[in-house]
């Protein structure tokens, strides 16, 4: 699993594009940016639920609860980049 690489400092970043299928509530240590480059997503932050559309950007900050709910109804395509440890160390020297 890609995601793994970045837990383990392997990698610093991991950037993909798709339909970002739905996946179940968690948190984690990185940070994760979504862009909707088209077609709309529904997603979920904090128990809060918000609607982005083509254009826009979510930023999902360290240890905070978010999922992607099940209601895939129309094409899209989203970029996820996905900031690990590894790269803020790298680039920050006060972590």
């Amino acid at each position: 699993m890609l995601y793994q690489k970045i837990l383990s400092g392997e990698t610093p970043y991991f950037v993909a594009t798709g339909a970002l299928c739905s996946f179940p509530e968690h948190r984690h240590a990185d940070i994760e940016l979504h862009y909707c480059i088209h077609g709309t997503v529904k997603i979920m932050i904090d128990k809060s639920i918000y609607q982005m559309r083509a254009g826009e950007i979510a930023l999902i900050s360290p240890m905070s609860s978010h999922a992607i709910p099940d209601d895939y109804a129309e094409e899209r395509a989203v970029i996820t980049v996905m900031v690990g440890a590894a790269f803020l160390k790298r680039h920050f020297a006060f972590f």
